[in-house]
């Protein structure tokens, strides 16, 4: 009674144990494929952390070179408007200067215009002057010329 029962039962542990070894090495296999893709996805993750770790920092240094040349920017700026401050400044004192020398210029001109002036009138009666010296000599040699003329005769 167990002989033949028990085939069948050595059958069926058998194809159970099969199933068993099967099933075990499917798992075996799923759980090694699992663990790779674990691995994997830790490797993705690790490489992902280590980019976005760079990008920070690279981040970062762009930041700090802004700040940087906003810092250069500003004091470039404070550097410009000093400079055009202080040539407002010469401009102004060049200005107020010009405007007094030009000032004296024209005081001088006009002293001159009146010593010109002067001088233009003294000009004008020494030629009057000196017009009548002459025909006054020209009466006197004409006197002169008539009174050898009349004693030569």
């Amino acid at each position: 009674m167990f002989g033949r029962h028990r085939e069948s039962l050595q059958t069926l542990i058998s194809r159970q144990s099969e199933s068993l070894r099967e099933l075990l090495d499917r798992q075996g296999e799923e759980s090694q494929r699992r663990r790779e893709e674990t691995q994997r996805r830790r490797d993705e993750t690790k490489q992902m952390r280590e980019e976005t770790q760079r990008r920070r920092e690279e981040t970062q240094k762009r930041w700090e070179e802004t700040q940087r040349r906003w810092e250069e920017s500003d004091r470039r700026w404070e550097e410009t408007k000093a400079s055009i401050e202080e040539s407002r400044e010469l401009t102004r004192e060049v200005l107020l200067r010009n405007e007094k020398v030009y000032k004296g210029v024209i005081v001088r001109m006009e002293e001159m215009g009146v010593e010109t002036r002067a001088s233009t009138a003294q000009i004008h009666s020494n030629t009057e002057e000196t017009k009548a010296h002459t025909r006054a000599l020209l009466k006197v040699l004409d006197r002169l010329d008539r009174i050898d003329g009349s004693e030569a005769a």
